[in-house]
This record gives C-alpha cells, sequence and structure tokens, in this order.
C-alpha cells in the first residue's frame, strides 16, 4: 500500500466571506490518525489552489467532514459519514467546494465521479 499526497483546492460559492474552515479527512484506519486542516479568511466566489495537502492510500475508504464559520455568525457542518472516492486516475487532486444556494459540500475529482453532501447548521 503506497502512501500518496493529495492536494485539496477550496471553493467557497456561499453567498458570503468565511472566517474559517475546517476540513477533516479520515480514511477509517485504525492505525492511521484523523487529518484536520484549516483555511482562515475564505473569501466569497473564491478558488484556492492546493490550498492544504495530506496523506493518504488510495485502497482506504475517504470520509471527509467540512465544518465552517460565515462572516455573519453561523456555524455549519456537513454530514458526519460523507465518503467519497479519490481514484488512481484523479492524479492526487480533490476539489472540496461549498454551495450556499443548494446549502451542499461537493467532492469533485479530475478525472472520476464526483459526489456531495447536505450541510447543517450547527
Amino acid at each position: 500500500m503506497t502512501i500518496e499526497r493529495c492536494h485539496i483546492t477550496f471553493e467557497n460559492f456561499w453567498g458570503e466571506d468565511l472566517n474559517k474552515v475546517r476540513i477533516i479527512h479520515d480514511i477509517s484506519d485504525l492505525h492511521s490518525p484523523v487529518q484536520g486542516m484549516y483555511l482562515y479568511n475564505v473569501k466569497n466566489l473564491s478558488t484556492t489552489p492546493d490550498a492544504l495537502s495530506f496523506f493518504y492510500r488510495v485502497e482506504d475508504p475517504h470520509h471527509w467532514i467540512v465544518e465552517f464559520v460565515t462572516q455573519s455568525g453561523k456555524h455549519w457542518r456537513s454530514s458526519v459519514n460523507f465518503t467519497c472516492q479519490i481514484k488512481p486516475e484523479d492524479n492526487h487532486q480533490v476539489i472540496l467546494g461549498i454551495n450556499g444556494e443548494s446549502k451542499r459540500l461537493y467532492a469533485a475529482f479530475p478525472a472520476s465521479s464526483s459526489c456531495s453532501t447536505e450541510l447543517f447548521v450547527v
């Protein structure tokens, strides 16, 4: 099992600036720590290429959680068991983004499929 580095591009289409974003990546392996990453002061309608990176194994299931605080002070979170798999053909790239109109978190990959989940006020 080869360990790879994945790069995250983050997109904010929420409708307002974000004070803080926490991205949690969990590969559901008892021997691997949950990886939490932070972004601060993310402007609305912005795309941040290679904003963060983490180590992973392609073979493992990938669980994502995104939490964020808007400029107006609301705290949002994605569902806890959101699974979206990185494939070898994705070249270690993922786009995570939030859409304020649909209130959803999405994960998109260069070659394989994308997926999304609801976001909830905490």
